[in-house]
């Protein structure tokens, strides 16, 4: 299977502060499985904690990016995780 992303790496090494001028964490890339047959609603990539205001930055697979409230977050992540589980695992 092609790879949605082949500049991973490069993805990986981007980072937020969920405050301005706090500690910056490497956002999280759930893309290395997917391919473009795959929904596009899926999140690609996502911080690992919400903003002050309890909003999680959401990337889907579509391209859009957004600031989302933790119920949008949470069910993105349940939508990932269903499909993953589906995923063959690589050899």
């Amino acid at each position: 299977m092609p790879s949605l992303i082949d500049e991973e790496d490069a993805i990986k090494s981007f980072s937020w502060s969920a405050t301005p001028g706090g500690e910056a964490e490497p956002l999280v890339y759930l893309g290395g499985f997917l391919t473009t047959s795959d929904p596009d609603t899926l999140p690609l990539i996502v911080s690992p904690r919400p903003f002050i205001d309890g909003r999680y930055l959401l990337a889907r697979k579509d391209m859009t990016a957004r600031a989302v409230s933790p119920e949008v977050y949470q069910q993105a992540m349940a939508d990932w995780r269903a499909h993953s589980a589906k995923l063959p695992l690589p050899r």
